[in-house]
């Protein structure tokens, strides 16, 4: 049973080194991979309220921040150039504000030829990025969540917020230990929960079925009955005790699936449109004043 422990932790320790290589994350954008990052566009495609845009993921490495963030736009142009089957001259302009000089999240691209232009609008939602270290040299892995505009097409996008919080959506899941983790993002901690809530319920499995077995012999053996019934004291505090820890590992995964913030995600809302005006009215002879709302 030792050396099965043994070969069981040597081999996770090489699988570990293995998936590591030589290469190194010195420094990251977020604390933890945002959740797009890690699941694809594919689910919040399908969380838009309308179709007159997409979610696209421009992903591109470089040997400093600023020439990654500078190509992503350049690359999403020519993803959109490719995907319409368009050969033409690309131009993308961010908007900038006039006060302040900054930029905003809009860009517009226009593919020009000599007999028509076509136009695309899209807009950044999320970005991330790691600066990543080899024995070598060290380059940065940026990724970029877009909503893009579909050809032809007046885009009405839905609000876009960045948030760590699941709501009970985690707690639910936790009921199963450390599948709320994993939902989250918490991929380390939501294994370590798994495997440890494992190990404790096969100790008392395997406590219970020692202590059951000097419980037999005790009868079995009047003889050693002294021995065998402090041996199965013994195996019934291991027993005791494996069920105390696993309670505990428990209540910790719900109270950390409740409470710990998870990956970043984008949350995806309907826009409302409606206005809200107070006006002045005459009626029968009686003057004063109207709320109306428009949506």
């Amino acid at each position: 049973m030792l050396h099965y422990i043994k070969f069981v932790c040597l081999f996770i320790v090489i699988i570990c080194f293995s998936m590591n290589g030589n290469a190194k994350i010195v420094a990251k954008s977020a604390q933890k991979t945002p959740e797009w990052v890690k699941k694809g566009e594919k689910g919040y495609n399908a969380k838009r309220s309308n179709t007159s845009y997409y979610f696209k993921i421009i992903e591109n490495t470089g040997s400093s921040l600023e020439n990654v963030r500078s190509q992503n736009v350049l690359a999403l142009a020519s993803y959109i150039g490719q995907s319409n089957n368009i050969s033409s001259t690309i131009k993308a302009d961010i908007d900038f504000d006039a006060s302040t000089g900054e930029e905003h999240d809009r860009i517009n691209i226009s593919y020009n030829n000599k007999t028509s232009t076509e136009s695309f609008s899209a807009k950044l939602v999320d970005e991330y990025w790691e600066e990543i270290r080899t024995d070598n040299n060290s380059y940065y892995q940026y990724y970029a969540l877009f909503a893009v505009s579909n050809k032809n097409t007046t885009p009405n996008y839905d609000s876009f917020t960045k948030t760590n919080s699941y709501g009970a959506t985690g707690v639910l899941r936790s009921i199963i230990p450390g599948l709320g983790q994993l939902h989250k993002g918490s991929n380390i901690k939501g294994y370590s929960i798994m495997i440890g809530e494992a190990l404790c319920v096969g100790g008392i499995i395997y406590c219970e079925s020692m202590r059951s077995s000097y419980v037999k012999k005790m009868h079995e053996q009047p003889k050693h009955a002294s021995e065998y019934n402090s041996l199965a004291d013994d195996w019934h505090t291991g027993r005791t005790i494996c069920i105390g820890a696993a309670a505990a590992v428990y209540v910790y995964n719900l109270i950390d699936a409740a409470l710990a913030n998870g990956s970043r995600r984008i949350s995806i809302k309907k826009n409302r449109n409606y206005d809200l005006t107070l006006r002045p009215s005459t009626e029968n002879g009686n003057s004063g004043f109207s709320l109306c709302l428009n949506f």
